[in-house]
């Protein structure tokens, strides 16, 4: 591949005449009047890190996270393929799915998210029949996949049934370990919403409400040092039974950017999972030790896919797995 420096060129002179505009939208200016707005409700939610006192060794933690792997055939439909480890001092607790599904390439992604997502609360549920984590760590968000069942209607279909699997899963989980979901990145306006509510109010506040700032915008642009934001507590529910969970965002370092965590469960105290994030947090590449150390383990590879599964496919079907324009593309480069 060789380097297009009049495209380089391009590009260079798009991010000088656009700096300062990127620049605020990751990082509030700093004569921005929302600082005003936000600094004394914020400062009143955000503390400074504990000193880390916790011996880790004596807190059993599992891990879980998924992969997937999917793949166009020429007739139209997709084959995907996932996988889920649970994993706790050694032992791994696996679930499979693999199916050909009839959705659009624009679907496609959704489609992978919640096979992904059921596939994580099998696994686990294997896991908790046989262990008791002091804490279960889970990469993603747990707010997210409740919120998609709050208009609950159950299934008749309950093993393939997502908010079925994740109500049994909560119900199981209340009985022995702690929840906690990570997950770096979030689109969540909860932290901010709650300190527009205890601002003084004014037109700016109002129109602040309409902006797409994000909690981890605000998080980044307003902390003066390391640090987390109180627990929030919130109220949510899958069909008729209920849930409290605690929400908190770390930051680490102030180089690096926040993390979201979410917690259901009491059998350990939030300051234990303070503790445990802030002892497993040993950069932005590895913000968790153990669910860094699952997902490098669950993840598909290509020699995998390609030398195993696919020509598994190839000697039970006897068709060969034939690649889309799209995919004979991306292998050429063309």
């Amino acid at each position: 591949m060789s380097f297009d420096s009049d495209a380089f060129t391009q590009y260079r002179e798009y991010l000088r005449r656009n700096a300062s505009n990127i620049r605020d939208a990751m990082i509030m200016p700093v004569d921005s009047p929302l600082r005003g707005i936000y600094r004394e409700p914020f400062m009143n939610r955000y503390a400074e890190l504990p000193e880390q006192n916790l011996d880790v060794k004596s807190v059993s933690i599992s891990a879980t996270d998924s992969s997937e792997f999917s793949r166009e055939l020429y007739s139209g439909p997709f084959f995907i393929l996932v996988r889920s480890y649970s994993k706790i001092q050694g032992r791994v607790y696996v679930d499979f799915k693999s199916s050909i599904a009839s959705v659009t390439p624009e679907e496609v992604k959704r489609e992978t998210i919640i096979m992904m997502e059921s596939s994580e609360h099998r696994s686990l549920m294997k896991l908790l029949a046989s262990e008791s984590p002091d804490i279960a760590l889970v990469d993603g968000s747990l707010m997210g996949r409740i919120g998609r069942c709050q208009n609950y209607q159950a299934s008749i279909d309950a093993d393939e049934d997502y908010c079925m699997g994740l109500r049994s899963l909560l119900e199981a989980a209340a009985k022995k370990t702690t929840l906690v979901f990570v997950s770096k990145s979030t689109r969540s306006r909860m932290l901010r919403d709650t300190l527009l509510g205890e601002a003084e109010q004014n037109p700016l506040v109002e129109a602040e409400r309409n902006s797409w700032h994000f909690d981890h915008y605000i998080i980044k642009s307003l902390a003066e040092k390391p640090g987390y934001v109180k627990p929030m507590l919130v109220n949510m529910n899958i069909g008729n039974m209920k849930f409290d969970l605690m929400v908190s965002d770390l930051l680490p370092r102030m180089e690096d950017v926040p993390i979201r965590f979410e917690v259901f469960g009491a059998h350990v105290p939030f300051e234990t999972v303070l503790q445990v994030m802030m002892y497993g947090y040993t950069g932005y590449k590895v913000y968790n030790l153990w669910l860094s150390d699952i997902d490098n383990m669950v993840k598909f590879r290509k020699s995998e896919v390609e030398n195993v599964y696919l020509k598994e496919f190839e000697r039970v079907t006897g068709i060969p797995f034939y690649e889309t324009r799209g995919e004979r593309r991306a292998r050429i480069r063309i």
